[in-house]
């Protein structure tokens, strides 16, 4: 839910407003039935995801149940690869800045790191919320298999992303000094474009204190542990045990709240230092606008507040972000003489 077009997007089934009610995705022949919703944020997931299902199910159950796709349909697999494209897609201007400039100054390590972790968490939750499903592709095609598998595809391609630009950031972070070698190798190949980028601007002069790299380490390595739990439990203990559903709550409650919180200290350092630095405002603006669509979507469905309250608040956060880049941008360019970068 912290994602560039936020974390966990995926295609949402049609869920009926009756227990046992049965709806068609729009526009497609993928039928589900509705225990496969979403967890809502504040609300206590049943005792297992599969309800009164055994630990390891049969696959008449879980097909009653509602956990295999009852046909393909091509407008919904093309949404998913596109919506998992997107997320990748929308992060490159980010990683490719940071890359370019040589630098981390101006991008909030809080803010960046609270990105990367609710994804890896969100990333948990849907692998852990999709295990019946997976459990299910051995008696089905591979093509309704992947129908099934998207939001796991979207998942991993969002964590990815935001753990790449994570991995830049942190290299120039923690070695503000050391890159010559970097800038020796790049320099032709992107002179062009840091003739637009680097003007009189440089790499942060000093690194951070050590005890902030270590915090963000081990923060990120306890995500990891997460992630590699939500794979194994559901291979322990069966795909509809109690646990399960509980852990893939957790960590999605987890990856709402540093969702909401995660945009506050991007702001705080725009507002103090007023510097853009190797902020990127295209990717800024194209998370706004997933947040915004997302928002949107869930209204227009009759969705209580609490399940698109993230999307709203990020939406107001991103949207003060890019007010910032804008004005401190402007401002730079008229002072200096030249255009404002939209990158």
């Amino acid at each position: 839910l912290a994602s560039p077009l936020g974390a966990g997007l995926y295609t949402r089934p049609k869920l009926g407003s009756r227990p046992g009610e049965r709806r068609t995705i729009r526009h497609s022949r993928v039928r589900w039935k509705p225990q496969m919703a979403t967890p809502r944020l504040l609300e206590v997931p049943a005792a297992a995801l599969c309800d009164a299902l055994p630990p390891w199910p049969t696959f008449d159950q879980l097909s009653n149940a509602g956990f295999v796709a009852e046909g393909e349909s091509g407008g919904v697999v093309a949404l998913g690869l596109f919506l998992a494209a997107a997320s990748v897609l929308s992060l490159l201007p980010q990683l490719g800045k940071i890359v370019v400039r040589r630098s981390s100054e101006g991008v909030s390590a809080l803010s960046l790191s609270c990105s990367a972790i609710a994804d890896v968490l969100q990333l948990a939750s849907v692998l852990a919320s999709a295990s019946p499903r997976f459990l299910a592709c051995r008696s089905i095609s591979p093509g309704l298999c992947f129908v099934g598998a998207l939001p796991s595809v979207q998942g991993v391609a969002q964590a990815a992303g935001s753990l790449s630009v994570l991995a830049a950031f942190a290299y120039f972070w923690v070695r503000p000094g050391g890159q010559a070698a970097c800038q020796a190798k790049t320099e032709a190949l992107l002179e062009p474009l840091t003739a637009t980028l680097l003007v009189s601007e440089a790499p942060v002069a000093a690194a951070p204190p050590r005890g902030q790299v270590l915090g963000l380490v081990a923060v990120l390595g306890l995500s990891m542990v997460a992630l590699l739990a939500s794979l194994l439990l559901p291979l322990v203990a069966g795909p509809c045990a109690a646990p399960v559903g509980y852990s893939a709550w957790l960590t999605a409650l987890v990856s709402v709240q540093l969702s909401l919180v995660g945009g506050l200290p991007q702001i705080y350092l725009l507002a103090r230092t007023c510097v853009v630095g190797s902020v990127s405002l295209s990717s800024t603006v194209l998370k706004l606008l997933g947040k915004v669509l997302l928002a949107a979507e869930f209204a227009a469905e009759k969705e209580p507040l609490s399940a698109y309250l993230p999307f709203l608040t990020t939406a107001i956060t991103g949207l003060i972000q890019v007010v910032l880049i804008v004005v401190i941008s402007c401002r730079d360019a008229r002072r200096e003489g030249r255009t404002v970068s939209l990158l």
